[in-house]
């Protein structure tokens, strides 16, 4: 699938910027926080520990005043790094975020590294918001052209003149009244 349809075009880099800052394809991610320089490292792997200590400290030692960090991947054992390490290796300024239950973490002289639960229903919550949107909408919908049909049913029957409807028409008005009532 093209980038753009993820929103992520403005933020893709041609390869040719890419070489400029010295990176290749394969580069890891130790050289990519080094060279890229993010304020913010996401971690949707599900690979253990590739938050290493290395590239922890990589994100301490870059130019933002308050890195953020977010392990989202789980189980625990799946979490790029641990609420723990992250704070001990990324400094105590950090934002850390992660999808699996840490601790918050004792910082020392009475500081406290606070861990932030990101799952999806905080993480998110322009995502979840549309989506009761659209499901609203989508039901909005359903229901007047349900309405319409019976309205069209209705006046069909009254211009056929027939005063005992079809059984099956019957079946439809009464179930088309029953999901009316429903919604009233």
């Amino acid at each position: 699938m093209p980038l753009s349809i993820f929103g992520s075009a403005p933020f893709a880099k041609p390869v040719d910027e890419v070489q400029s800052i010295g990176l290749r394809e394969g580069s890891d991610l130790l050289e990519v926080v080094k060279k890229v320089k993010p304020h913010v490292l996401v971690g949707l792997s599900g690979v253990g520990g590739i938050f290493n200590e290395q590239v922890l400290k990589a994100m301490r030692d870059l130019d933002s005043p308050k890195p953020a960090i977010f392990a989202m991947s789980n189980p625990t054992d799946n979490a790029e790094c641990t609420a723990a390490d992250a704070f001990m290796h990324a400094g105590e300024n950090i934002v850390f975020g992660s999808v699996s239950p840490f601790q918050n973490v004792d910082l020392g002289n009475g500081k406290v590294g606070y861990v932030n639960q990101a799952n999806n229903m905080y993480l998110f919550p322009g995502y979840v918001f549309i989506l009761c949107y659209l499901l609203l909408l989508i039901c909005y919908i359903l229901f007047n052209i349900i309405w319409l049909l019976r309205t069209v049913i209705y006046r069909l029957n009254m211009i056929i003149s027939t005063y005992q409807p079809h059984i099956i028409i019957a079946h439809v008005l009464i179930f088309i009244n029953s999901l009316r009532a429903a919604y009233d």
